[in-house]
């Protein structure tokens, strides 16, 4: 997927929908779905994420670029070949 050829605002919606699988471990983290060793640093990170994410720092991560490529072509390719 050629990131270029999408608008700006384009992109960002992708890379808000990018986002959302860390958004929701946080939601799942505060109804206690699971526990985290050190929650305070995991917080922080996991937010720290979201940001980069949705700042565009992280198109270049397979597993972003695959979740983007999704959302703006319906297609999730696989990282291995068949």
């Amino acid at each position: 997927m050629n990131l270029s050829q999408y608008t700006p605002e384009e992109l960002q919606k992708a890379r808000i929908y990018a986002a959302k699988t860390e958004r929701n471990m946080i939601e799942a983290y505060k109804s206690k779905e699971f526990l985290v060793n050190n929650p305070e640093k995991w917080l922080a990170d996991t937010n720290k994420i979201i940001k980069d994410i949705e700042s565009g720092k992280l198109d270049g991560n397979f597993t972003i670029w695959q979740r983007m490529n999704y959302y703006l072509t319906g297609k999730c390719p696989a990282l291995l070949p068949k």
